[in-house]
């Protein structure tokens, strides 16, 4: 193309950048007035998102396309996200800032970029927050432990410690790391679709989980007791039961920081890597093999936390109610819970075999 078929294709492009926006806004007002039930608000934000998302990939593929000629706005971008997130849905929401972050790659801006990739973990982190918030009253789960001296060292200082996935004894417990290496495996090096993705990679160092153990009667009896034989090393150790208060989970807008949990999703262990699956979706899926666990996971994302382990103090939110040590435990191990757990307003219970049933276990206090 000549100079001037250029300078008219660009005008095309910007006009066509300029109706979809005013056909936004429009839409945006019309809303107000006509959405009035949930059901409706919620299909009225899924299409905005759409709109948005599509307004915002049209503005980085044209710059691609044609050069810095076609310049987009980044404050106004900017603002638009900010001032509209209440507004979309939350794909909408990390596909308008997957595009602002390969705007700012694009013109070089390498802190913001980062930034932006920040964001859009932290926007999967505050999504799984908006539904403890509405949802949760009091939580109450399970954690199988062997007398190690990390697990000593929770009950001794009245703390969790979550892990880096990575770190996690069986390699499938979690697709996270091996996700990142497949999307990054299909992606040109040189790309700045690759060179987000690989940060990200970096940024995933700051999640961190702990795994729970979900009963549907709050009765350590009932839960599976292979339990005990993986997790609490071979019914040596014991188990923890937490209670938590839904204020002890945040989301720090400034910080970019969140405390959260969510439900495994278990999914047959024929699944493949696909290139449509989520961030959370790698965090939270398992084969269903492992389905009997009814596992729930504690997450956290803290950019400015990257050690391998970190420690979480349980508050006035947080708390142990009962510790039950497993019909296996040695005398010295009973007698250093006995120990820590006084003053503290724990229960502490022995697990023994059922006299009636041969494959039950009981709890006695102790």
């Amino acid at each position: 193309m000549d100079e001037t078929e250029i300078r008219a294709l660009i005008e095309q492009m910007e006009n066509v950048l300029a109706h979809l926006k005013k056909l936004i806004n429009k839409k945006l007002r019309i809303d107000e007035l006509i959405n009035k039930n949930d059901a409706e608000k919620e299909e009225a934000h899924y299409e905005t998102g759409r709109l948005l998302s599509l307004y915002f990939s049209l503005n980085y593929k044209y710059m691609r396309k044609i050069g810095k000629e076609i310049n987009p706005d980044t404050d106004e971008l900017c603002n638009c996200l900010n001032n509209n997130m209440q507004k979309i849905d939350s794909q909408s929401k990390l596909d308008m800032i997957e595009s602002l972050a390969k705007i700012f790659l694009e013109y070089g801006n390498k802190a913001q970029t980062h930034e932006y990739v920040k964001e859009s973990i932290y926007t999967l982190f505050k999504e799984m927050y908006s539904d403890i918030i509405v949802g949760t009253k009091k939580l109450k789960i399970f954690s199988f432990r062997k007398f190690s001296d990390w697990s000593k060292e929770d009950i001794r200082e009245n703390k969790l410690t979550l892990s880096n996935p990575k770190k996690f004894n069986d390699p499938f417990d979690t697709l996270l790391p091996y996700w990142l290496d497949y999307t990054l495996q299909k992606l040109n090096k040189g790309s700045n679709v690759y060179q987000i993705q690989k940060w990200k990679q970096e940024m995933c160092k700051c999640i961190k989980v702990r795994s729970f153990i979900l009963s549907k009667d709050d009765a350590v009896e009932n839960l599976p007791q292979l339990m005990w034989a993986h997790y609490a090393d071979e019914h040596k150790g014991f188990c923890i039961k937490y209670e938590f208060d839904k204020e002890f989970f945040s989301a720090d807008d400034e910080r970019k920081s969140a405390l959260v949990w969510q439900k495994i999703k278990y999914v047959h262990d024929d699944s493949q890597y696909s290139d449509g699956i989520r961030l959370s979706e790698a965090l939270l899926t398992k084969s269903d093999i492992w389905s009997y666990e009814n596992e729930l996971r504690l997450l956290m994302f803290d950019p400015s936390r990257e050690d391998d382990y970190v420690s979480v103090p349980l508050n006035g939110h947080a708390r142990i109610t009962d510790i039950y040590l497993g019909e296996r435990c040695s005398d010295e191990d009973m007698n250093f819970m006995k120990y820590v757990v006084m003053g503290k307003g724990i229960c502490l219970h022995k697990m023994k075999k059922n006299n009636y049933c041969a494959f039950k276990l009981d709890c006695e206090p102790v």
